[in-house]
């Protein structure tokens, strides 16, 4: 004869109700998953995925970028993308200057919030991103304006301003990533 469970924590079937419920919700362990790689089987996915080499060389990049001797020099080098223009744009009659000094005046607020006073904030870390944000997309709206320069002969490339300009957002782009990485903002943050 069966035991009806009771409305006090009664038992059922020789075990409590809590025990019995306990048992329903705990998952049963799952047979491993078979991948094919090649022509071997390899236990799991997770496996796969730690030895394959692009994930190893990306992690010793990560963690070379982010000992403690490199984070403030990496940082300190945000300003280069932002100052970086031919000296025809920082002429009184050019309106481009403005900008790269307004971004870099922003950034080096940052860094002064990060490297000297040690803030805890993310604002100082959304100012960079932020700053270097707006640099890809100027460098962007200046890049076919500039692109060609009118000769006398005919239009021709400007092949430097465009090298310039796409170093620029290049570098704007990996300090971005780098602002963004988990072990940078932790060792920072707990020097």
């Amino acid at each position: 004869m069966r035991s009806t469970p009771k409305a006090c924590g009664g038992r059922q079937g020789g075990r409590s109700l809590a025990t019995f419920a306990f048992a329903k919700q705990t998952p049963r362990a799952e047979k491993p998953r078979e991948y094919r790689n090649g022509s071997a089987v390899v236990a799991s996915k997770k496996t796969l995925d730690m030895k394959s080499p692009p994930v190893i060389g990306l992690t010793m990049f990560r963690k070379a970028l982010s000992a403690r001797g490199v984070i403030p020099f990496i940082m300190c080098f945000q300003v280069v993308p932002l100052l970086v223009f031919p000296s025809t744009s920082y002429t009184l009659k050019s309106q481009e200057w403005w900008l790269p000094v307004l971004l870099t005046f922003l950034v080096i607020i940052a860094l002064i919030q990060l490297l000297i006073r040690r803030s805890p904030a993310a604002s100082p870390w959304y100012l960079m991103s932020f700053a270097q944000g707006v640099n890809i997309i100027s460098r962007l709206m200046m890049l076919l304006p500039h692109s060609t320069s009118a000769t006398p002969a005919g239009q021709h490339f400007n092949g430097g301003y465009f090298i310039i300009a796409a170093a620029a957002m290049i570098v704007s782009a990996f300090e971005i990533w780098y602002n963004e990485l988990p072990e940078v903002r932790r060792k920072l943050s707990s020097t």
